[in-house]
C-alpha cells in the first residue's frame, strides 16, 4: 500500500492527463447507439452499487467508464445540435409569434410551424444527452460515496498491537523465513551455464562500475564546476538559469548513477523474486534515497549558505540533510514491507511489528527534522535569511505539524491501527518534499524575473519584495492537486473538482467558472503588461524626442495607462464570456445610492481627467491654490500633491484646482517680474541712484534684457525717498535668489557712492516733570459739647 502512496502522485497526474486526452479524443455519438451504450453502462453501475460485496477495484472500473459517458453527454448538452442552432436562427428571423395566430400571414404561419416541429425533432438528441448526463452524474456521486466508505473502513480497521510479545515472536519467525527464501532466490541468480554467467557478470560489472563512477567522481566534479561558474557569473538572468540547471543536475546525475547500479543488479538476475516485488523495491530505492538527499541539499545547502532555504548554521544544516536522508531510507523500508506483504503470507501480528518499526524509524527522523526547523528561530541572527521565502512563523507551523503527525503515527501504530499510522506519517514526508520543490521553483522563477526585468533590491525595494510573494502564491496554487493526492485524494476527486469549477456558479445571472477566471486573469495580466511596456516605451524612446515639456509627457503616459487598463479590463471580460447585462440593472440601482456617497470622489476623478486633458496645471508648476503655495509634484486621479517651499507635502483635491481660483506662475512661461524696494536719504542724487539700480540689474545674469529693467520713484516717505527696481527674470522659481543678490549688490554700490540708506528717526524731547501745587487748608472746627 505504501509503495502506491510513494509513487501515487506522479502516476496519478500522468493518468489524469492521459484520461483527459482520451476523453477529448473520443467523438460523442448523437444517435440512438450512443444513448443505448450509456444506458448499458448505467445499468452496470447500478448492478455494482447494489452488490454489497463489490470491491474497490470494481467500483473504480465502472466509475471510470461512466465518467467517460458523462463527459460525452455533457459535450453534447453544451454544444447542442448544429441543425437545432440553424433552425433557431431561422425562427429568430421570423420574430416572436403574434398573440393572435390568425393575424399572421398564412405562409409565415406555416413556415413557423414547420420550423418549430423540425426544432423539436433536432433537440431530441440533446434532451437524451441531458437525461443521460443527469443519470450518470447521480451514479458517480453514489460510487464516490461508496468508494470513500470502503477507504475509510480500511483506514480505521484495527489489528493486533505490536506491544504484544507474541507479535514479536511471529515477526522474528516469519522474518527469518522470508530472509531464507530471499537468500535462496538471490542465489539462483548465480546459477546456470558458466558462459552465460560470465556474460551477465561482465554486463553487471560495467553497469555497477559506471554507476559508482558517476556517483563518486562525476557528481563531485559537476558540483565544483557549477560552483565555479556561479561565482564568475554576475548576470542575474544567466545566474538564475545556472542555479536551475544546478538543482536539476543534482538529482539527475546521481539518479543516472543509481539506476545504472540497479540495472547491474537486474543483469545479474536479482529482482525477479515473487512477482517482481524485489524489482519494484530496487526501482524505488534510487528515486527515494537520491531524491531525499537532493531535497535535503536544496533545503539546507550545507556548502552554500547563500542558497539555503532555512536560516540555520552550517552544522545544523548538515544535520538537517542527514535527517532528510533518513526519511528517504524510511520510504525504502516502507516499500520493502509492502513488497514483502505481496510476496509472502505474513500474519497480522508480524505485519503490525514490521509496520511499527518503519513508523518508529520515520518518526525519529521527522521529529529531529522538526527540531532543526525550530532551531532556525534561535540561529536567525547568526545566519542571514533569504528574502521572499518561508518566514519563521511558517517554519514553526510546519515543524509543529510534523511533530503532531509523529505523535499521531506512533500512537496509532502502538494501538494496532497500522494503516492510520502510515496515513499520518508518510503523506507528511511527501508533503515536505513538495514544499522544498515549490521553494526551489519559486527561487528560480523569482531570480529569472529579477534578471529579465532588471529589478534590484537597492532600487526597487517594494517590487523586489512583491515578486516572491506573487510567485509563491502561484506555485502553491498550482501544486495544490499534488498535496491533495498525497493526503489521499484520488484522481477522480480532482476531476470532479475540476468539472465543478469548470461549470462554475451562477451569481446574479453571471456564471463564474475556473476557465472564465483563468482567461480573465491571463488576458488582463497580458493587457496590463503591454500597457506598462507601452508607457515605458513612450516615456523612454518616443516622448523625449518631441518638443513636449515634462508635464505634457507625464500627461500622455498617464492617459495611456488609464486607457490601457480600461481596454484590458473590457477585453478580459469579453473574452472570458462573462455576460454583465444582468448586473447592469443592479449596478444602475446601486449607482444612485452610491453616487451620493461618492459624489466628492467622482468629482475629483473627473477633475483629474480634465487636468490631464486641458493641463491648466502641470507637474513642476509653481502655483497658489486654497491658501497653499508650492511646486506641483504629482497629479493623480483623485488629488494633486504640492510640495511647499518648506518641503511639506500638501494634498489638494482635484476639484479645488478646477472650480477654485488657481494662481499659476508658470502656466504660459517661466519668466516673471520681481520688485526690489530701495530707500535713500533726502540729500541723495536721484539720477545717481537710478543709474546704480539699473547697473545692478543689468550686471546680473538672471535678469532679462527684454523687457528692460525699470526704476520707479514711488514717493517721498517719512524718512526716505522710496524707489522700486522692477525687472524680469527667466525662471521665476529663482526669483527670490536673484532678488537677494540684487539687494547685496545695491547695498554695496550705495555704500561705495556715499549715498545714505536712512532708517526711521524720531525726535525725543525731554520735559521736566511738573511740580504738584501746595494748597493752605484751614483746620476744621471742632464741635465740643459742654456738659
Amino acid at each position: 500500500m505504501f509503495l502506491g502512496k510513494a509513487l501515487g502522485p506522479l502516476l496519478a497526474v500522468i493518468g489524469l492527463v492521459l484520461l483527459s486526452f482520451a476523453v477529448q479524443a473520443q467523438d460523442a455519438q448523437q444517435s440512438g447507439v450512443g444513448v443505448e451504450a450509456w444506458g448499458q453502462t448505467a445499468l452496470e453501475a447500478e448492478r455494482v452499487l447494489n452488490n454489497p460485496a463489490a470491491t474497490d477495484a470494481e467500483l473504480d472500473a465502472v466509475r471510470a467508464r461512466i465518467a467517460i459517458d458523462r463527459s460525452q453527454a455533457r459535450t453534447i448538452v453544451e454544444t447542442g445540435s448544429v441543425e437545432a442552432r440553424a433552425l433557431r436562427a431561422q425562427l429568430e428571423v421570423l420574430g416572436p409569434a403574434p398573440d393572435d395566430p390568425a393575424s399572421e400571414p398564412e405562409p409565415l404561419r406555416k413556415q413557423r410551424e414547420e420550423l418549430s416541429l423540425a426544432l423539436a425533432k433536432a433537440d431530441v438528441p440533446v434532451v437524451q444527452a441531458e437525461m443521460a448526463f443527469r443519470r450518470a452524474d447521480t451514479l458517480i456521486k453514489e460510487l464516490d460515496h461508496r468508494i470513500r466508505g470502503l477507504n475509510n473502513t480500511q483506514l480505521l480497521s484495527g489489528g493486533p498491537s505490536p506491544l504484544l510479545p507474541t507479535a514479536w515472536v511471529a515477526a522474528a519467525t516469519e522474518g527469518l523465513e522470508m530472509l531464507k527464501v530471499a537468500t535462496w532466490t538471490t542465489g539462483q541468480a548465480f546459477t546456470g551455464p558458466v558462459d552465460q554467467l560470465v556474460q551477465r557478470l561482465f554486463r553487471a560489472f560495467l553497469l555497477i562500475a559506471g554507476g559508482t563512477f558517476i556517483l563518486v567522481v562525476g557528481y563531485r566534479g559537476m558540483l565544483r564546476r557549477f560552483e565555479t561558474t556561479l561565482i564568475d557569473t554576475p548576470h542575474k538572468a544567466r545566474r538564475a538559469a545556472l542555479i536551475g540547471a544546478s538543482y536539476a543536475a543534482r538529482f539527475v546525475v546521481p539518479a543516472i548513477g543509481g539506476y545504472l547500479i540497479v540495472g547491474g543488479l537486474f543483469a545479474l538476475g536479482i529482482g525477479t523474486m515473487a512477482e517482481d516485488t524485489v524489482g519494484a523495491v530496487l526501482i524505488l530505492t534510487p528515486f527515494a534515497v537520491i531524491g531525499a538527499h537532493w531535497l535535503g541539499t536544496v533545503a539546507f545547502a550545507p556548502s552554500a549558505p547563500a542558497l539555503r532555504f532555512v536560516t540555520v548554521s552550517d552544522e545544523t544544516a548538515r544535520a538537517g540533510r542527514r535527517y532528510c536522508d533518513g526519511l528517504g531510507w524510511t520510504l525504502v523500508a516502507g516499500a520493502v514491507v509492502e513488497a514483502a506483504k505481496q510476496a509472502f503470507r505474513f500474519t497480522p501480528e508480524a505485519l503490525s511489528v514490521f509496520a511499527a518499526i518503519v513508523v518508529l524509524m520515520g518518526s525519529f527522523f521527522l521529529w529531529n527534522l522538526a527540531k532543526v526547523l525550530l532551531l532556525a528561530k534561535d540561529q536567525a541572527e547568526e545566519v542571514p535569511a533569504r528574502d521572499g521565502l518561508l518566514s519563521q512563523s511558517v517554519l514553526n507551523a510546519i515543524a509543529r505539524l510534523m511533530q503532531l503527525s509523529v505523535v499521531a503515527a506512533i500512537v496509532a501504530s502502538l494501538v494496532g491501527y497500522t494503516q492510520l499510522a502510515q496515513q499520518a506519517l508518510f503523506p507528511m514526508i511527501l508533503s515536505l518534499g513538495l514544499v522544498v520543490i515549490s521553494l526551489m521553483l519559486q527561487a528560480i522563477i523569482v531570480a529569472a524575473i529579477h534578471g529579465f526585468m532588471g529589478i534590484r533590491k537597492s532600487k526597487n525595494t517594494s517590487l523586489s519584495g512583491l515578486v516572491p510573494v506573487i510567485v509563491g502564491i502561484a506555485v502553491f496554487l498550482i501544486s495544490l492537486p499534488l498535496y491533495a493526492m498525497v493526503w489521499g485524494a484520488r484522481t477522480t476527486d480532482l476531476s470532479e473538482a475540476w468539472i465543478l469549477a469548470s461549470e462554475g456558479v451562477d451569481l446574479g445571472g453571471v456564471r463564474l467558472s475556473a476557465n472564465a477566471l483563468i482567461v480573465l486573469i491571463m488576458v488582463f495580466a497580458i493587457g496590463l503588461f503591454l500597457t506598462r511596456w507601452l508607457q515605458s516605451f513612450l516615456e523612454i524612446s518616443v516622448l523625449p524626442k518631441t518638443r513636449m515639456d515634462t508635464g505634457g509627457r507625464n500627461a500622455v503616459v498617464t492617459g495611456v495607462g488609464y486607457l490601457g487598463v480600461t481596454a484590458a479590463a473590457l477585453l478580459a471580460v469579453s473574452l472570458a464570456g462573462l455576460n454583465l447585462s444582468n448586473l447592469a440593472i443592479v449596478a444602475g440601482a446601486l449607482s444612485v445610492g452610491i453616487g451620493f456617497g461618492l459624489q466628492a470622489v467622482v468629482s475629483n476623478f473627473v477633475s483629474g481627467i480634465i487636468l490631464l486633458v486641458e493641463r491648466p496645471v502641470k507637474e513642476g508648476d509653481w502655483i497658489e491654490v486654497a491658501g497653499q503655495t508650492g511646486i506641483v509634484r504629482k497629479i493623480a486621479v483623485r488629488s494633486t500633491r504640492i510640495e511647499t517651499f518648506d518641503r511639506h507635502d500638501v494634498i489638494v483635491p482635484n476639484s479645488e484646482l478646477i472650480t477654485g481660483v488657481v494662481k499659476n506662475m508658470m502656466l504660459s512661461s517661466k519668466s516673471g517680474r520681481i520688485i526690489v524696494p530701495v530707500g535713500v536719504g533726502f540729500d541723495s542724487d536721484l539720477d545717481r541712484v537710478r543709474d546704480l539700480l539699473l547697473a545692478a540689474a543689468r550686471d546680473h545674469n538672471g535678469v532679462l534684457a527684454q523687457p528692460a529693467p525699470l526704476v520707479m520713484f514711488m514717493g517721498i516717505g517719512e524718512y526716505a525717498l522710496n524707489f522700486e527696481l522692477r525687472c524680469f527674470v527667466g525662471d521665476v522659481t529663482s526669483g527670490a535668489l536673484i532678488r537677494s543678490d540684487l539687494f547685496f549688490d545695491i547695498f554695496r554700490d550705495l555704500r561705495r557712492s556715499g549715498i545714505e540708506i536712512p532708517f526711521p528717526q524720531r525726535d525725543v524731547q525731554v520735559r521736566p516733570k511738573p511740580q504738584p501745587r501746595r494748597t493752605t487748608r484751614k483746620p476744621a472746627a471742632r464741635n465740643t459739647k459742654q456738659a
